[in-house]
């Protein structure tokens, strides 16, 4: 039995082992802590183990979210360029329809023999289609034409009505080379 007066102490690495019953207690003790030990230990590296599993599968995750993100941004960015384009040509198509139009108002206005009507609409016309950038290189001869049209006050208005038809006859056969948008034959682009 131990001794009261003697303070009791956990036994050392180095001690001998004591004997008896207190001396195999000790030992299941320590082997106890040893397989707790070990456990922790492979859980500890199972969770390690499972977390660098995670982290890389979030990376891979990521990068491959990333990767489309950018796709999809190029895509886009190609989409609207494309559309940009495709609003351009249209509202060049329509200037030089729209310039098409008061042309032939002007033709109109001259035979009811109101030649400042005709000037007026002559000129709007070629105003219309006087910036290349607006409506196209192509009508700068046309814009020329109708910028300088004065009507002679005359009965006959043939030699200007003639003059007037050949710009249409010019514009028509200009809009007819120039391919007409989708949307303005009434049909949707899906290219």
């Amino acid at each position: 039995m131990p001794d009261p007066q003697k303070p009791q102490t956990a036994p050392r690495a180095g001690d001998p082992a004591p004997q008896g019953e207190e001396g195999s207690r000790v030992e299941r003790l320590k082997q106890n802590v040893r397989e707790r030990t070990r456990t922790f230990v492979r859980r500890l590296k199972f969770a390690a183990w499972l977390t660098v599993a995670a982290a890389v599968g979030y990376g891979v995750a990521a990068l491959r979210g990333h990767l489309a993100l950018q796709d999809w941004k190029q895509v886009s960015a190609d989409r609207q360029a494309k559309l940009e384009a495709g609003v351009a040509d249209t509202k060049r198509f329509a200037r030089a329809l729209q310039a098409r139009r008061t042309t032939h108002r002007a033709l109109l206005a001259l035979d009811q023999r109101n030649f400042g009507q005709s000037e007026t609409f002559a000129h709007e016309a070629g105003a219309l289609v006087a910036d290349p950038e607006l409506a196209g290189a192509q009508y700068g001869e046309i814009s020329e034409s109708l910028a300088s049209f004065r009507p002679l006050v005359s009965d006959d208005v043939q030699q200007q009505r003639a003059e007037l038809l050949a710009l249409i006859a010019q514009f028509d056969a200009l809009l007819d080379a120039q391919k007409a948008p989708d949307e303005l034959r009434g049909g949707t682009s899906k290219k």
